[in-house]
């Protein structure tokens, strides 16, 4: 153990030596029985945090450990925030190599589930959207749509129709390779009285759809008296 641990540190400081200090490392594995398994270590680089994920493939436990774009751990927490989740999942950036530890600690206070016979568990596909409840009025918004894994493809829904406000545009980022998720972000530039309201998120992915749904309120307060009835 001591000299895995002594290895795993020397790749750190090479990774620092050739990034700088501000970049974050993490192990990232896939498909690994226990953590302590993982020793491949990547650079994040900036705008990441380390992530940890336990999945069930043909029945049995393991571990994806990777990095994840802080965009998509924001949405990610707001996830388990709104959902059961009875499985060590989640994001970290406290430290270089936390989502090991951070995945150890998950697996101690983690929910144990009554449920019993065999489990063949596929990746269900997640989606969530983050974005703020409310906005000044004419202030820029952004809605992030969040899919793990990444989806195909992205649309949206405005009031329950697909014809988005003039002010609206949507980007959805490409992933790399070993993405555990996926982007699409849309930005309403001024909102207004015209593009309040309800937006809704789809994503395919494997031929499946998943979609979510949030509204956005102006603040009254911040609406001219003139534009109000």
């Amino acid at each position: 153990m001591g000299c895995i641990l002594k290895t795993d540190m020397r790749i750190i400081l090479i990774l620092l030596h050739v990034s700088g200090l501000d970049a974050l490392a993490c192990y990232s594995c896939h498909s690994v029985k226990y953590v302590e398994q993982c020793r491949h270590i990547v650079n994040c680089g900036p705008g990441n945090k380390c992530y940890y994920n336990q999945l069930f493939e043909s029945g049995i436990k393991v571990w994806e450990l990777g990095c994840m774009r802080e965009v998509q751990c924001a949405a990610l927490e707001h996830y388990l925030g709104i959902s059961p989740v009875h499985r060590p999942l989640g994001c970290c950036d406290d430290t270089d190599l936390c989502n090991r530890l951070h995945a150890n600690i998950s697996t101690t206070n983690a929910h144990v589930s009554t449920t019993t016979g065999p489990r063949t568990t596929t990746h269900q596909p997640k989606i969530v959207i983050n974005a703020p409840d409310q906005a000044v009025y004419q202030s820029t918004v952004q809605l992030s749509c969040v899919t793990i894994p990444p989806a195909e493809k992205y649309s949206w829904t405005f009031n329950g129709t697909t014809t988005l406000p003039s002010s609206v545009t949507t980007v959805q980022y490409t992933p790399t390779t070993d993405a555990r998720a996926g982007t699409d972000v849309l930005t309403i530039l001024k909102i207004d009285l015209t593009s309040f309201g309800s937006y809704t998120c789809t994503g395919t992915i494997h031929g499946i759809l998943v979609s979510a749904s949030h509204f956005i309120h102006i603040m009254p307060e911040t609406v001219p008296v003139g534009l109000i009835g």
